[in-house]
Formats: structure tokens, C-alpha cells, sequence
């Protein structure tokens, strides 16, 4: 059975808003977020797998100076198990904080948000 191509844009979307969240270089502060009930997969699925070395990857770059990186997890050939995501910071943020805020949100967006 497939992902929807809107849960993968709801994980998307929802790391987009978590990361955004981030503004200032006080502590973060939750503000919102959106988690459609229509997510599809199981915890031990080769999605649940690639979304978690999504989330890595992108804590892992978060120190990058440009403050942005994408990338993807999973074989291009099995689009229903590809995950796709980014993080953009603000150019007012430091590097540290950019850094934060993007572990921050890798780490929250499955754990409180949309588990």
C-alpha cells in the first residue's frame, strides 16, 4: 500500500511550519501546527525508515552558512517510500540558532506533533 502524496506534503509542510517557528534567538515557541489524521503508514514501514533519515539528514546539516538544505530519503524508483524535505532559517539567525531550531523541529515534528 502507497503513501498518499498528501502525507508526504503534510510532513513537509508541517517541518516547513516547525522550522519557521524559530524567529528570534530566545527559546523557541510553539505556535502551530496542522497533522492530517490521513498518514497511512506503519512504525516498522520502509517510509516510517526513510522519514527517520530524512529527519537525521537534515539535523545532521543544519550547521550548513547558507542556512538552507533539502534533500531525500529512499529510492527515487519507489516514490510511495521517498520522503523529500528542507529546511530554509531565517537570514537573521545565526548559525546556531538555525542549527537549533532545525534539531529542534526534527525532533518534535514525529514526536508531539504528528507521531
Amino acid at each position: 500500500m502507497g503513501i498518499p502524496s498528501s502525507s508526504v506534503s503534510m510532513h513537509l509542510a508541517l517541518l516547513s511550519i516547525l522550522t519557521s517557528l524559530c524567529l528570534t534567538s530566545k527559546a523557541a515557541q510553539y505556535r502551530y501546527h496542522f497533522c492530517s489524521n490521513q498518514t497511512t503508514f506503519s512504525p516498522n514501514s520502509t517510509y516510517r525508515s526513510n522519514l527517520s533519515h530524512l529527519l537525521s539528514f537534515l539535523s545532521a546539516n543544519s550547521t550548513t552558512e547558507t542556512g538552507f538544505y533539502n534533500t531525500t530519503a529512499g529510492q527515487t524508483q519507489t516514490p510511495e517510500n521517498t520522503v523529500y524535505g528542507l529546511f530554509l532559517c531565517r537570514g537573521d539567525l545565526t548559525t546556531n540558532e538555525c542549527r537549533d531550531c532545525v534539531s529542534t523541529a526534527t525532533k518534535e515534528i514525529v514526536q508531539l506533533y504528528c507521531p
